[in-house]
């Protein structure tokens, strides 16, 4: 058991029947809980969106959107539903403001 601070978690990502939180500090932590039940714990928070499937990302670790990935502000590119794009691109820019 570890205790993560919210605003540590950049990204949660799906990956073969596990789930990677990777944090700020860029270490990653594994964790056999569903992205599901993550979001339902983490959807209280405004900050954090989900743009496909596979992913939780923190809002305040995004530099750049496209109509089909994320840039992060480590570098990172995570993939962007086109379903998702319009209301992801409509959070982010209220977001920012």
């Amino acid at each position: 058991m570890r205790k993560v601070q919210i605003r540590e978690i950049v990204t949660i990502e799906s990956f073969n029947h596990s789930r990677i939180c990777t944090l700020v500090n860029g270490t990653s932590i594994e964790t056999p809980a569903t992205l599901t039940s993550l979001y339902e714990q983490l959807s209280r928070y405004p900050v954090f969106f989900v743009p496909h499937r596979a992913y939780i990302v923190n809002l305040d670790y995004i530099c750049g959107l496209t109509s089909t990935e994320l840039l992060l502000t480590d570098g990172r590119r995570i993939p962007v539903s086109r379903n998702i794009y319009p209301k992801l691109k409509a959070t982010y820019l209220d977001y920012c403001l």
